[in-house]
């Protein structure tokens, strides 16, 4: 809410001026914006600072809960999971695959990391729309029926940026799978080092991952 008055308030500090109002007034309007603005960004940095801490809390309670599961799986973490793989935009299968130490780590970072970001967004569901009807408002008073005009446009573009942004986490979807499997891959090699090196197949897992960063780089580029 308090986002709304410094527009208020400028708006009467041009009309001030445009009417040649006593100076005494442009000021202390003036000075009532200033302080408006100060108090503005020391709430605002306040709600970021307890949305990020609970976002922070978030990630670390769900990549501790893992974690300790996976202290209690068998060695390697060798259970199965269910793996969606989409063949194309708009089909997918879903496989079982061993889930093995790369898969915990995809789970603690990737997956955790994703549940993080939609902890710092999940306040815009009720505040998106609470600024939207008070700009409306706000621009209502000042141009009239017009800004449905505006209004309108804006609405009738929501189909469309709803197709393109399931178009892009289609995309993004698969190119986390690609990414989970390099990651995964990867983890696994450097902690069998060992053996990949008693039995000489340094190279078939280095042609593998880099096959997979090819494959995630080209999902990347799309």
């Amino acid at each position: 809410v308090i986002q709304a008055f410094p527009a208020i308030l400028v708006r009467r500090l041009l009309a001030s001026i445009e009417s040649g109002s006593p100076a005494a007034e442009s000021v202390r309007t003036a000075v009532t914006l200033v302080v408006l603005l100060t108090t503005k960004m020391l709430v605002e940095n306040q709600y970021f600072d307890q949305v990020v801490q609970s976002s922070t809390r978030v990630r670390g309670s769900l990549a501790g809960l893992i974690f300790d599961k996976s202290l209690r799986l068998p060695s390697g973490g060798a259970n199965v999971v269910v793996r969606k793989k989409s063949t194309s935009l708009t089909n997918s299968t879903e496989t079982m695959e061993p889930l093995g130490s790369g898969g915990v780590m995809n789970l603690m970072q990737s997956d955790c990391s994703i549940l993080e970001s939609a902890t710092l967004q999940l306040h815009t569901l009720w505040d998106g729309p609470l600024q939207i009807a008070i700009y409306t408002y706000l621009l209502y008073r000042l141009l009239g029926s017009s800004v449905f005009y505006g209004m309108g446009v804006m609405l009738a573009t929501i189909p469309i940026n709803s197709v393109f942004l399931r178009l892009l986490n289609t995309l993004a979807r698969r190119e986390n799978e690609s990414k989970d499997a390099r990651t995964k891959q990867t983890a696994e090699s450097v902690s069998h080092m060992k053996l990949l090196k008693l039995v000489g197949w340094e190279q078939r897992f280095a042609e593998s991952i880099a096959g997979h960063r090819q494959n995630e780089l080209k999902r990347h580029s799309q």
